[in-house]
């Protein structure tokens, strides 16, 4: 390997035959490689020619085969990548990548390459040369025609390809089947282009030369469908097909999604929380209209397995209609080995009860122990309010009707009809010796109350006056015991009272 630093240039002259193969040319003040008047075999192959006040490459009177050089970054008056002047034959520019060269003239043709003889330039890349003036194309065409096929022109700010044909004395430049878009590169430092490329057997075999076997990486260059080839100077060597960061041949999952994270085995890590998973009971019993929904973090291709039969979502996913019951739902990557399984639990559709508690003088507690909230208070026909609460209150009066419906109009109804309300009618002393009063809330003049006996035997009856919403009444003929008082108001009210 021949190594030139500093300020030292390559300068072959003479008719002997020449090899150039595998130098490092970088940092010289005076150019690359240049070939001066040798028109035999002269290969010129896999050099790294860059950093360069000069040309990379310059070839005249010669007709050498440039093939697979890196040429990135020379500065020269023109052809800054490389220049091929007057010369007997054709030279072959074939594989190289020819990167960020500079024309510093304001004239000077051909940033990338500039031809003066009639060269064969074939699949190359060519990106980001530029000029200081108008003529730096990629490729320079000068006085002269050129053969351009299968090259990767991209991003080079003076344009692609420019000729002057000499006002017609020189043939028109054949320009086919060249890439001026993007080419997708895996880093732009390289020729290497992604599995997405564009490029990729694009190529055409239609060729005024016999294209090398091996492309500037050195892989076989015939190698894709039905031996087509890549646009460019690099065929796709794909090392890791599902772009995972694991290669091939360690890679137990080859076809994992673009961008997720993965382990040294090449399989899917998903979040430990990347679904969420809810399920929902029937609405009523019988109706086997439960579902389940799943939600996922990451949105790549799922595909969910539920009682025999597979549901392929990405983000959301709802499965409806089923019957109350216990399921195992799995949720794998297609061609992953990522596997995870849940136990579900869907519940029956119910229906509406409840009961009522705390009664007060002038409400009940209405607790709703099933059903499905909001639920509609109804009093005696006419709408009181609507609550989310399962536990409330609702002021009522003796006989009135509580009716209660919830938001599932199957679940049925809660009534109760209010009979049992404290009369607000007490006793005073209880226990007594003999003589008691009875509270009873009344504005009625007269009150008709029984007396019986523990044993339901009538001791006495009658009307008893309402002095101060009070009546006055005896036990002293009667022995120790307990006794029931009876009274006849709106409503009957049976007290218990203790002789003592």
């Amino acid at each position: 390997m021949l190594t030139l630093r500093a300020n030292n240039n390559f300068n072959v002259t003479g008719n002997d035959q020449l090899l150039i193969r595998n130098n490092l040319m970088e940092n010289n003040d005076a150019g690359g490689i240049e070939v001066i008047a040798i028109e035999g075999n002269v290969l010129i192959k896999s050099n790294v020619i860059n950093h360069n006040n000069g040309q990379g490459i310059s070839t005249v009177l010669s007709s050498p085969k440039i093939i697979n050089n890196k040429i990135t970054n020379n500065i020269a008056w023109d052809g800054g990548g490389i220049y091929t002047g007057p010369a007997f034959g054709i030279p072959e520019i074939i594989n190289n990548f020819i990167s960020g060269n500079y024309i510093t003239y304001y004239w000077g043709a051909g940033s990338g390459i500039l031809c003066e003889t009639n060269t064969y330039i074939i699949n190359n890349t060519i990106t980001n040369n530029t000029s200081e003036g108008p003529w730096g194309q990629a490729v320079y065409g000068d006085n002269c025609t050129f053969t351009a096929k299968n090259n990767i022109v991209f991003n080079n700010p003076k344009g692609s390809f420019a000729q002057n044909d000499g006002g017609g004395v020189y043939k028109k430049a054949v320009k086919e089947n060249n890439f001026e878009g993007d080419p997708s590169f895996i880093d732009g430092n390289i020729p290497a282009i992604k599995k997405s490329s564009p490029c990729i057997d694009k190529g055409t075999l239609d060729l005024p030369i016999l294209l090398p076997d091996f492309d500037f990486f050195g892989n076989a260059r015939i190698s894709g469908i039905d031996s087509k080839i890549d646009i460019g100077a690099a065929e796709l060597i794909n090392l890791d097909y599902d772009n995972d960061g694991v290669e091939n041949k360690f890679d137990q999952c080859p076809n994992t999604p673009e961008n997720q994270k993965v382990d040294s085995k090449g399989c899917l890590i998903l979040p430990y929380n990347n679904f969420t998973i809810q399920t929902f009971g029937e609405t009523c019993s019988g109706k086997n209209n439960a579902k389940i929904t799943i939600k996922a973090t990451e949105g790549i291709h799922y595909l969910a397995t539920l009682a025999g039969t597979d549901y392929n979502f990405t983000t959301d996913l709802t499965i409806e209609n089923l019957a109350p019951g216990d399921y195992e739902l799995c949720i794998k990557v297609p061609n992953d080995s990522y596997k995870q399984c849940y136990n579900l639990t869907i519940v029956k559709g119910g229906t509406l009860t409840g009961k009522t508690s705390g009664i007060l003088s002038k409400s009940v507690v209405v607790e709703i122990t099933g059903g499905t909230a909001p639920f509609e208070v109804i009093l005696n026909g006419s709408t009181k309010f609507t609550t989310d609460q399962s536990t409330f209150n609702v002021d009522v009066n003796q006989g009135d009707l509580i009716v209660v419906k919830s938001s599932v109009a199957c679940e049925g109804i809660y009534s109760k009809t209010i009979s049992d309300l404290p009369s607000g009618i007490a006793v005073y002393p209880n226990p007594t010796k003999g003589l008691f009063e009875i509270s009873i809330p009344t504005t009625k003049k007269e009150i008709y109350v029984e007396l019986f006996s523990i044993n339901s035997i009538l001791i006495s009856k009658g009307i008893y006056p309402v002095l101060n919403q009070k009546i006055q009444l005896s036990l002293e003929n009667q022995s120790s015991g307990v006794y029931i008082a009876k009274t006849h108001s709106d409503t009957p009210v049976s007290l218990i009272i203790i002789k003592e």
